[in-house]
């Protein structure tokens, strides 16, 4: 269960080497059926840091086994951020190819959120905004500075 502003909260799910979905599923009730909550739209796939899991910080409320489909992780970009045609996609294993931005398109960065991140990343979802740490880690264009 991952908070938005209380009484609101959304749920995500665990999902191989520590990334998670996040679902569109605003809601200020309990949902107790895990079916209904992965039925939910996603809104994002990322890596949180182990830490997250290890202290708890959001709540657990059930267990849903993952199917082939869960299991397929997305590739991940790395972007030089001196030279942005310097650009690479990267599994979750560590293997990169060398790609154009054109590739990289659709992919999230190579990073790793902290829980508050991914809070303040639904509760911008919410409002109609893009929150900075989305902003900072999007895909840069050739020409465009680092911020």
């Amino acid at each position: 269960m991952i908070p938005i502003e209380p009484p609101l909260h959304t749920y995500g799910r665990v999902l191989l080497d520590g990334f998670i979905e996040v679902f569109d599923c605003k809601t200020e009730i309990a949902i107790q059926n895990m079916e209904e909550i992965i039925a939910c739209p996603k809104l994002f796939k990322v890596t949180v840091y182990n830490w997250v899991f290890k202290k708890k910080v959001w709540e657990i409320v059930g267990h849903v086994p993952l199917n082939q489909e869960d299991s397929q992780m997305p590739l991940l970009f790395w972007q030089n951020i001196i030279d942005p045609t310097d650009i690479k996609l990267v599994d979750i294993y560590g293997n990169e190819t060398p790609a154009t931005i054109e590739e990289c398109r659709g992919f999230g960065r190579l990073s790793v959120w902290n829980a508050k991140n991914v809070e303040e990343r639904v509760k911008a979802h919410y409002e109609g905004r893009i929150d900075p740490n989305t902003y900072i880690s999007r895909l840069r264009e050739v020409g465009e500075e680092y911020p």
